[in-house]
Order: C-alpha cells, then structure tokens, then sequence
C-alpha cells in the first residue's frame, strides 16, 4: 500500500516537471504549432505511461 502510494507520487511530481518543461518552452519560443506541442505532450505522457518491468 505505501510503495503504491509512493510511485503514484513519483509519477505525479514527473507529471508536474514535464509540464513545467513544456510550459517553459512555449513561453521562450512561440513558433511551435499547437499540433506539434501536442504530439510532444503525448510523447511525454506515453513515456511516463509505461508500466514498470
């Protein structure tokens, strides 16, 4: 119970920086087309996503 609790933790902090990247990154530059931001973001949550060995 506590190990699960603590993963869900970890994935959530990670959840949080990457968007913390992505919102950074818009902001220095705005040349990315929403279609591209958002195929970023799927790579990043597919990536997160993947269940543990």
């Amino acid at each position: 119970m506590g190990i699960t609790l603590l993963i869900l933790v970890i994935v959530l902090m990670l959840v949080f920086v990457g968007a913390s990247v992505v919102i950074a990154n818009l902001q220095k530059n705005n040349t990315d087309s929403p279609g591209e931001l958002q195929s970023h973001i799927l790579q990043e949550f597919h990536k997160i996503e993947k269940p543990p060995e």
